[in-house]
């Protein structure tokens, strides 16, 4: 993926548009598989971008917490949220997630063969 096109990934999934991850998570509550594997290629494209984009590294932080506390009150009892397409290997997207974050901030890494994740595409 280009970097202008995963930046822009990025920027629509900050805002909640129409069309991206964060919009079917948050307006729909709705996990869509294929928009979460677009926002990951898309911090992963971005690999070591973090240092010289503050702007961008802001809006990755934002997006990656704010999936981490969807996934809680999905299972919080007294929490309204439901979460439909909730995938039961949702541990499996949490590693991939950390796995994109970790590569964004770390200038120098090596990407990981896709073989070594329990959670394949």
């Amino acid at each position: 993926m280009e970097t202008v096109n995963a930046e822009n990934v990025i920027y629509d999934n900050y805002k909640g548009r129409n069309d991206s991850f964060m919009f079917f998570l948050h307006e729909r509550d709705l996990f869509s598989q294929e928009k979460f594997w677009e926002l990951y290629d898309s911090i992963i494209a971005l690999k070591g971008m973090a240092f010289t984009e503050p702007e961008l590294a802001r809006q990755v932080n934002s997006i990656y917490q704010y999936v981490l506390k969807t996934m809680i009150w999905h299972f919080s009892p007294t929490d309204s949220l439901t979460i439909e397409n909730f995938p039961a290997e949702y541990n499996g997207y949490i590693e991939r997630l950390d796995y994109a974050v970790s590569v964004f901030y770390a200038g120098n890494a090596t990407i990981a063969d896709e073989s070594i994740f329990e959670l394949q595409r």
